[in-house]
């Protein structure tokens, strides 16, 4: 009997033996591959699609737009924005700009550095670009969250609830970032994905010009060491005043994406925010009152040719200057690195260098946008060593840094000061204006005994204590 069934068994046994030991010698391993849906790609055709996204992050109503109510340069009117405005903002409110952060630009950015640094598949150049746009981004988020996720993050299954980096650390590997990003930027020779797809056709920012990506990541340390300012040993002016002296040389080599004439299919998204939710926001009149003081020209620029104040139609924030459908996203400007330069100076004692960078940063400013005025010029871009004043340099720089999300870390930095901002009417917050961002609902679920406890909006940040 046993040796009946053993009969039975054996040639099915064998079969199957057969099968899983020799499929490979006679089925196709690419017989499942389709041809026309890839599996992987060069970096480069990551590079558009990443900074579109960082475009969208950087510019938009998230991180802009809510930084932009509460430094009044625009007015919630209605629903989540006219909360916003008044200091009601919660963890699930900023779900969108943390996973747009993390699961989108600074994990592609991770996946063209790992993909650029293969051995024989080296492309530093485009590593070097990626990690520019890992910096700002990681820069951005640790501005707004402080303590976050870094140095066990983007590694999917093999790391789910990843440890919360410390704010000061996260500064250190923006720099360190940046310093590898300039390291790689200037090597010599050709990148290995060169052969097969140019990256000048890939990337929209600079057209593959390594010269002006050297300028930015320069020019980006400036900003993250200013920071830094009110912490003893992580600020040197001089060192500052080096990494500018090596960055924009002037408004034509701005960072920015450009929005030409919808040429992506995609549009500037303050403009996109304005025309699908029409009458939530608008430039906020405390700001435009500021512009008519002086009968500020970037008044055409900033504000809306559609403001009407009686009307809660189609006004679009940011005006032509950033907020229309083919203005640009401003990631960082010229005007913002003479800003800095001014402020260095000042800091150094140099009190008519000061002034000089203080005046160049105004006239950059108008010049950017189409306004200027010489006569307008004359009078309030003529400080000498006599006038000028922080309080001078700091609030021209508001005026200029409109819309632009940087422009809050300054305001922290200097303590609420400049400007003098009173806080709105019906604020949650008995008045005392938002420090920080709430961790957001999604990461708090996800990853709850790693996310630190704080106490709401009003806590300020290791940087801005």
């Amino acid at each position: 009997m046993k040796s009946k069934i053993f009969k039975h068994l054996a040639l099915p046994v064998i079969v199957v033996s057969l099968l899983t030991t020799s499929c490979e010698k006679w089925i196709d391993p690419e017989l499942n591959i389709d041809p026309d849906s890839p599996q992987d790609v060069f970096s480069a055709l990551i590079l558009s699609s990443t900074q579109l996204n960082l475009a969208y992050v950087y510019q938009g109503m998230d991180y802009s737009g809510t930084t932009g109510y509460w430094l009044q340069y625009y007015e919630g009117l209605d629903r989540q924005a006219w909360g916003t405005y008044r200091y009601q903002y919660t963890s699930d409110d900023c779900n969108n700009l943390y996973g747009s952060l993390y699961a989108g630009v600074m994990m592609d950015c991770k996946q063209i550095i790992d993909k650029t640094s293969k051995e024989g598949f080296e492309s530093p150049h485009i590593r070097g670009i990626a990690k520019v746009m890992q910096a700002i981004a990681l820069g951005t988020a640790v501005g707004v969250w402080g303590d976050l996720p870094f140095s066990e993050g983007f590694q999917g299954n093999a790391q789910l609830k990843p440890k919360f980096d410390t704010e000061e650390s996260l500064y250190t590997v923006v720099q360190n970032l940046l310093t590898s990003a300039i390291d790689d930027l200037s090597a010599t020779g050709t990148d290995f994905e060169e052969k097969y797809i140019k990256v000048a056709a890939q990337d929209i920012i600079y057209g593959g010009d390594l010269d002006l990506w050297i300028e930015a990541a320069n020019s980006l340390k400036a900003r993250y060491e200013l920071r830094l300012s009110r912490k003893a040993g992580k600020f040197n002016a001089d060192d500052v005043l080096g990494y500018l002296a090596a960055g924009f040389a002037s408004n034509a080599d701005d960072f920015q994406f450009p929005f030409p004439d919808n040429a992506y299919n995609e549009d500037n998204p303050l403009s996109q925010f304005s025309y699908e939710r029409y009458g939530y926001a608008w430039t906020d009149p405390i700001f435009i009152s500021k512009l008519d003081a002086t009968g500020d020209p970037r008044k055409a620029a900033y504000v809306s040719e559609d403001f009407d104040p009686d009307y809660l139609g189609v006004n679009f924030i940011g005006g032509f200057a950033l907020g229309y459908w083919s203005s640009p996203a401003l990631f960082m400007s010229y005007t913002e690195a003479k800003f800095i330069e001014a402020e260095c100076y000042w800091i150094k004692g140099d009190k008519a260098s000061a002034a000089t960078a203080c005046n160049d940063a105004i006239a950059a400013s108008l010049d950017k946008w189409g306004v200027t005025d010489a006569a307008w010029l004359a009078t309030n871009a003529a400080e000498d060593a006599t006038t000028i004043t922080l309080a001078k340099i700091m609030n021209a720089k508001y005026m200029a840094m409109f819309g632009q999300g940087e422009a809050w870390a300054d305001y922290r930095r200097h303590q609420m000061a400049y400007p003098a901002l009173t806080p709105p009417a019906n604020n949650v917050t008995s008045g005392v204006q938002p420090q920080c961002y709430p961790y957001p609902t999604d990461e708090k679920i996800a990853n709850g005994a790693n996310v630190p406890t704080r106490a709401g909006l009003t806590v300020k940040l290791w940087a801005f204590q």
